[in-house]
């Protein structure tokens, strides 16, 4: 008897099947309308408001363009080495896959630690430089690469000995610079990136080293760059 109860109850699998096509038709149809929508009011801008319309999205790729963010890749000789794995697969096939015209490494490149000893390790910089130039990264697209609190630890000075960041940097600047830009042209409009260097100098070592500095100067420049972007501006 319990058996036959339970075979009754059970819904046939063809109006299970129908059901679960309606859902499919109704979310398509529902789909269908919002775009209606979207293309007969948010797109419809009277051309009072734009200057220039060509540079408004559309259906097409066109003005259209990609860069990529990455940050913390930590390169470390003593510890998590698939970091080093991890960072080689990015610059090899993330890149050509994404194919982004910029790359933006915001910090920390390196590690800069043997367990509670905090200093520049040559062989991680060196690590660093040499998977951007094998893999062809550089070629590939625009890196533009930032000092984070790791690579800043243990720095006397801009000029001192250890700043392999320096040295070792797609950048390679000379001399410190908290804020410099760089322009992106296209043909449909001009991007600027500011690059603000926040760390500490000089670079004290850990647990001193874990807290950004915008003095009043840098504070100012950050403000007025915003109408300046010009290219590799030094603000101190």
């Amino acid at each position: 008897y319990e058996y036959t109860r339970l075979r009754r109850c059970k819904k046939p699998r063809f109006a299970m099947g129908m059901k679960a096509i309606c859902r499919i038709l109704f979310v398509l149809l529902g789909a269908w309308l919002i775009s209606v929508l979207l293309n007969i009011y948010a797109f419809n801008v009277p051309v009072s408001q734009h200057s220039d319309l060509s540079v408004i999205p559309g259906f097409t790729a066109a003005n259209l363009w990609w860069f990529v963010q990455i940050s913390d890749i930590h390169i470390s000789k003593y510890k998590n080495p698939g970091a080093i794995t991890d960072f080689r697969i990015f610059c090899s096939e993330a890149i050509d896959v994404i194919k982004p015209e910029i790359v933006l490494a915001t910090g920390d490149l390196t590690h800069a630690r043997a367990g509670e000893f905090s200093t520049q390790f040559k062989d991680e910089w060196n690590t660093y430089r040499n998977i951007l130039v094998e893999t062809g990264a550089v070629q590939k697209t625009k890196w533009i690469d930032m000092r984070g609190n790791h690579d800043a630890f243990d720095i006397l000075s801009w000029t001192h000995e250890a700043n392999y960041y320096r040295d070792y940097s797609i950048g390679k600047k000379a001399s410190h610079q908290t804020v410099t830009s760089y322009v992106h042209q296209k043909e449909f409009g001009n991007y600027s990136f500011l690059i603000v260097d926040a760390c500490p100098h000089p670079g004290p070592k850990r647990p001193f080293n874990f807290f950004g500095i915008l003095d009043e100067v840098r504070k100012f420049s950050y403000g007025c760059m915003g109408s300046i972007f010009g290219p590799n501006v030094d603000a101190d």
